[in-house]
């Protein structure tokens, strides 16, 4: 029987910011959607889940491959924009963590969930899920 259920929190519970990522990389000189970014997301994140990539890196140069690769695919791939934009972004994210963007399905899944399981979440982040969430 199960009892407990435990969730990821990144890319599960909570989702990156896409828009203010779209902001950021318009503003650095490349305009991009936040629709783009996130097609764009889904192919990143399949590309990270690749076993020689998760041994072969640190979380600092997945974030970096991540979005290095969510940008290219977008067709951002002046370095200097790349450059600039991820700096300002990885400033932002050690401060309030782009992971910030809660499915709006996510608060009554859990709540229901919550009465017939005990949950967990569990995250590599930077401590700042549990205010997210």
């Amino acid at each position: 029987m199960i009892t407990h259920l435990f969730f990821d929190a990144g890319n599960t519970l909570v989702h990156p910011n896409l828009e203010l990522v779209a902001e950021v990389v318009t503003r650095h000189g490349a305009p991009v959607s936040a629709a783009a970014l996130e097609a764009a997301e889904l192919h990143a994140r399949a590309v990270l889940d690749h076993p020689d990539i998760i041994r072969d890196t640190t979380d600092h140069t997945r974030w970096l491959l991540y979005f290095e690769r969510i940008l290219g695919r977008c067709g951002v791939t002046d370095t200097a924009v790349v450059r600039s934009s991820l700096e300002e972004l990885k400033a932002r994210h050690r401060k309030d963590n782009l992971w910030e963007r809660v499915p709006a399905d996510v608060p009554a899944t859990l709540a229901r969930l919550q009465g017939r399981f005990r949950l967990a979440v569990i995250s590599n982040a930077n401590g700042t899920v549990r205010d997210k969430l």
